[in-house]
């Protein structure tokens, strides 16, 4: 990760949990805002919303 940052190599990171829920992946919450910082300090973050895909298909 830390050489990906440092030469500005694109990352793509999904979860389905909020920043603020890290803490319940990451029990300590000083290592889970480090962690969020650091991995949102020159990015674009994209909530989205809704129904998700597979569900319509079924």
């Amino acid at each position: 990760m830390a050489e990906r940052y440092d030469y500005r190599r694109a990352t793509l990171i999904t979860t389905n949990r909020a920043f603020k829920d890290w803490t319940k992946v990451f029990p300590d919450a000083l290592n889970a805002q480090v962690i969020a910082e650091r991995l949102t300090e020159r990015s674009e973050t994209f909530v989205l919303d809704g129904k998700g895909y597979r569900s319509n298909r079924a």
